[in-house]
This record gives C-alpha cells, sequence and structure tokens, in this order.
C-alpha cells in the first residue's frame, strides 16, 4: 500500500525501553489514497541491538516514516517481519527460525542483565536513603550515643543529667591518648613501671584518668598497682601477680592497660546522668 499516492499522513509511534539495548515499538498509522483514508494499520516490534551495528528484529519493522525511511540507520539490519514471538519457535525456515533464536537468546540476556544492574541500583538508592551511621567525631558520636540512651530511659533524672562533664572526661581521653609521653621500664620479673608526661591539658586528663583507672582495675582484680603524681604526670607500677598476665601486660602497654575492664561505656552513661565523675 505504498506509493506517491498512498502516503501516511496521521498517526502515532510509541518506544518502550525494556532495558538500554531491547526495546518495543508500536505505530499507528493511516493510509491515505489523495482524499480517501484507506485503512488504519497498527506496526509493532521488538529491537534487540546486539552490537552497535547489530539490530535483531522480531515483527514490523515501524522505525520509519511515510516513506518507508528509517528515523536511525543501522549499517547492519537484520529484519525478522511480521513474526510474532510466540511463533518464533515454530518457524520452520532454519535461518529465519535461527536469527529468531538469536533474537530470543541475546534479548533475554539483555534483560536479566539490565534487572541485575537495576537490582543493584535500587540497593544503591535504598542505601542512599538511609541515614548515616558514622556521627564524625568519636567524641560526638559518644555524646549522641548517651543522649539516645537516656531519650530512651523513662527514668532519666534530666534535672542532673551532665552532658558537658561527659564531654570533659571525653577530651581527658583525646588528650592521654593522643598527647600524653610513655616510658616503661621492667622493674623485675613481676613489675612493670610505666611514667606518663605531658603538659597543659595533657598534664591533666594523666592526673585525672590514671589514678581514677588504676583504681577500678585494683578493684576487679587482683594485681598491686601503686600510683604516684608526679609535677609533670603519674608513676604507675603494675604487679600483676603471675608470669602469663606479665607477659600479657607487657604485650599491652601503658594504652592497653588503660582499656582493661571495659568499664568506659558504663562510666561515661553514669557521669552523663550527673551519677559519677
Amino acid at each position: 500500500m505504498s506509493g506517491s499516492l498512498d502516503r501516511w499522513n496521521f498517526g502515532f509511534q510509541n518506544i518502550v525501553h525494556f532495558t538500554p539495548t531491547t526495546r518495543f515499538i508500536s505505530q499507528l498509522v493511516t493510509h491515505d489514497d489523495g482524499d480517501q483514508r484507506t485503512k488504519f494499520d497498527w506496526h509493532f516490534s521488538l529491537r534487540q541491538t546486539v552490537f552497535e551495528n547489530l539490530v535483531f528484529i522480531i515483527g514490523h519493522d515501524s522505525n520509519h516514516d511515510s516513506d518507508h525511511t528509517l528515523y536511525r540507520i543501522c549499517p547492519i539490519l537484520c529484519v525478522l517481519s511480521y513474526i510474532p514471538i510466540a511463533d518464533a519457535m515454530s518457524i520452520t525456515n532454519h535461518p529465519v527460525r535461527t536469527i529468531a533464536l538469536l533474537w530470543l537468546t541475546f534479548s533475554t540476556a539483555a534483560i536479566g542483565q539490565s534487572h541485575d544492574n537495576h537490582s543493584a541500583g535500587m540497593s544503591h538508592a535504598q542505601a542512599a536513603a538511609e541515614l548515616p551511621t558514622e556521627a564524625g567525631q568519636s567524641a560526638f558520636a559518644a555524646i549522641a550515643e548517651i543522649v539516645v540512651l537516656l531519650e530512651e530511659d523513662p527514668h532519666t533524672d534530666w534535672s542532673k543529667v551532665n552532658i558537658d562533664g561527659l564531654r570533659s572526661h571525653l577530651v581527658d581521653m583525646d588528650r592521654l591518648t593522643l598527647s600524653a609521653s610513655v616510658s616503661t621500664k621492667e622493674l623485675d620479673s613481676q613489675r612493670i613501671q610505666f611514667q606518663i608526661t605531658g603538659e597543659a591539658r595533657t598534664l591533666q586528663a594523666i592526673q585525672t584518668m590514671v589514678p581514677t583507672h588504676a583504681q577500678m582495675v585494683r578493684t576487679s582484680t587482683d594485681w598491686d598497682i601503686d600510683v604516684v603524681r608526679e609535677s609533670d604526670g603519674v608513676t604507675l607500677t603494675v604487679n600483676p601477680g603471675t608470669t602469663e598476665a606479665f607477659t600479657k601486660l607487657k604485650a599491652f602497654g601503658f594504652f592497653g592497660f588503660m582499656t582493661i575492664g571495659a568499664h568506659h561505656q558504663l562510666h561515661h552513661l553514669q557521669m552523663a546522668k550527673g551519677e559519677g565523675h
């Protein structure tokens, strides 16, 4: 029905992208013979791009204008004209059937790949929609965690809560850990002595934290611990009592010793509640 008098004067085209390489095209056109409208015509096709210059098509090629000129020219174009998808497996023409099966294979693989990419994209989108868990700075994160616990506890006495006191303690921990100088000496086969020194705010942190922590370790173990406050810091002498514990203490060093007991979290909560120092 194509020719100089029979032209497509009216219609529309719709393209659905199943994947970046798989498209479904539908097109409704009218055939006009001069002033007479001869018929309406639906065209459908599934198009699978295999390579940049290779496209497999099942259906009727709809991607052209009234002069049957392709909107997008591909140097290599394999067209299976008027082959319903449901009948692709029953084609008796072996070359055509081979092309149809190739199309189905490539399109299925492309759709599967697209689904995987879409799922991965959804995961990233969902992850992006969730709130981050890192508060950005360790002291801030510790305070934020305590605030949540206080808010969730119906028995919190807000008149006693002291977040500023907790912050001061966290500053002490920071100065002690990052700025203090420590020298270690084995006095004999049973005792280790740590000399912890610092200046200004670091000295304050040393003289506040070390005696307090030593007392906590002393009460929770059978270690013999002696603390002497000096003008420039603290001298800490520890006798853990056994060869095994002595070897472990040497491996820990001073900063490992300061973590013994895992009481810091509870201590932080007590300080924030105004129940400790």
